[in-house]
């Protein structure tokens, strides 16, 4: 497994440093604000900065000799009770899908917020609304107000 973390964060860190590549290629602005060389090349950053830490958790692991039991948990781990959080997750990126055009961007991601956080993630009550409250702030003072993307408030409206 340890090897298979390894390759994996090289082939991450790979990944990353190409798109960053190609991304110097398109226009990193334009005259309305960000231009399309933009956003890859801060994914591109990202992945790299991410597989950094993918890559020190492999090599980490590789020095201590732990057991099994101080793996963590699979991805997709579906043991007795385990389905549940799942169909939640499931059934509230539907709901979303379906209120985005009702509700508005804002209010449908602190409602799918509330859902994961507190069901899914089982996270204490006060974690779940500062989250639910501080998502949507920190996406719209982001896209709306810093690179000034518009987006649906709510019925009928798009700002």
């Amino acid at each position: 497994m340890r090897v298979a973390d390894t390759v994996a964060a090289l082939c991450v860190t790979l990944t990353g440093v190409i798109t960053i590549a190609l991304s110097r290629q398109l226009p990193y602005n334009a005259k309305f604000g960000p231009g399309a060389g933009f956003l890859p090349f801060w994914l591109g950053v990202t992945l790299v900065i991410l597989s950094f830490f993918l890559l020190w958790n492999a090599l980490k692991s590789a020095r201590s000799a732990g057991s099994d039991a101080d793996q963590p948990a699979p991805f997709l781990d579906f043991q007795p009770g385990a389905l549940g959080p799942w169909l939640v997750f499931f059934i509230s990126t539907v709901a979303v899908s379906v209120l985005f055009d009702h509700l508005g961007f804002f209010l449908s991601i602190a409602l799918f917020m509330f859902v994961t956080m507190r069901w899914v993630a089982k996270q204490s009550w006060l974690a779940t609304i500062a989250l639910t409250i501080a998502t949507p702030i920190l996406l719209y003072i982001g896209f709306v107000r810093f690179l000034m993307v518009p987006f649906p408030l709510g019925p009928g409206t798009l700002f």
